[in-house]
């Protein structure tokens, strides 16, 4: 029976996501994702497999609408569940690329069946299956904004200076789009919901501040990085990774304690074949980083290959 477990909060009420999948707040160009309004929740298989509520309450709406893509399989339709809360009706959930097995006027629980993952006409080619989710006012349920601003339920502890830590990355699973590469334990961050270390250089020294990382970079244009005190960060500070800049800090949120970092143009290189870029989302138990092919990548590759994930401008 999988738990589930508190990642994302606004005020007293708390989002829920299994104990063995991901989570990602800024993995996504879609404005939500810019302003930490909303969250993708991932199951730990990246299966198109079943959907289990997040929250707790009675579904009040459930609509489709259509869209287009040249995404292959992508669904036809997209479907939004809205979800009064139970300890809050005045708040919903909102809740994306799921098909429902749930009706209007059911009463659901955190963990409950809700219904199956879908291919969204949202995504991108490379993007894995999982629910977008908001807390919205009741009046204002439907736009794209106007959702509540979330807080990752964590307590960030104070890690030590960033230091270097090559990448050392070993092939685990891949698709036509993506590989999936497991990394060595020094490079994540030690919390609970763990990420990439990734090092803040301030302007006025040569100190490197360490954060986690939740970003699909450079090909969304934005990333995101959590951090234990953002007061020593400033807009315009360098995002590093082992010596090499990757962005630079646009944005410092002291009451989210997290920093937006705008990417700088470079490549992600595995087994000296150079790949889009790298999908960092927070994880709850495997601790692995994705690399996006590009239609040109040709290469042969198996299970358990390994190599130095390399940064390079």
């Amino acid at each position: 029976m999988t738990e589930f477990v508190p990642v994302a909060q606004f005020r007293e009420h708390y989002l829920y996501a299994p104990e063995d999948g991901f989570i990602s707040f800024f993995n996504s160009p879609y404005y939500s994702h810019t302003n930490m309004t909303g969250i993708d929740i991932f199951p730990g298989n990246l299966a198109y497999s079943e959907a289990f509520s997040p929250v707790k309450g009675t579904v009040r709406e459930i609509r489709t609408f259509h869209g287009h893509s040249k995404l292959l399989n992508a669904s036809e339709l997209e479907y939004l569940i809205l979800i009064e809360n139970k300890d809050e009706p005045t708040t919903y959930t909102k809740l994306l690329h799921v098909k429902p097995t749930v009706k209007k006027g059911d009463y659901i629980d955190i963990g409950d069946k809700i219904g199956e993952f879908i291919r969204s006409f949202f995504f991108a080619r490379w993007t894995d299956p999982h629910m977008h989710a908001e807390f919205r006012p009741k009046e204002d349920t439907m736009r794209a904004r106007g959702a509540f601003q979330l807080h990752l339920c964590q307590r960030f502890q104070k890690e030590s200076k960033y230091e270097e830590v090559p990448l050392k990355a070993k092939l685990i699973k891949y698709t036509p789009n993506a590989l999936f590469l497991e990394i060595n334990e020094d490079a994540f961050s030690k919390q609970k919901i763990a990420g990439l270390r990734v090092g803040i250089e301030k302007k006025k020294d040569d100190t490197l501040i360490t954060g986690i990382m939740d970003a699909g970079i450079p090909y969304f244009g934005h990333g995101g990085i959590f951090i234990n005190d953002v007061s020593e960060i400033a807009p315009g500070d360098i995002v590093k990774v082992n010596g090499i800049s990757i962005g630079q800090i646009i944005e410092v949120n002291p009451a989210g304690k997290y920093v937006r970092f705008r990417p700088t143009s470079f490549h992600i290189r595995w087994k000296e074949i150079d790949f889009k870029g790298i999908s960092c989302r927070l994880c709850l138990k495997d601790r692995f980083i994705k690399i996006i092919t590009t239609p040109t990548n040709s290469f042969q590759h198996q299970i358990g290959d390994f190599d130095i994930v390399k940064f390079i401008l």
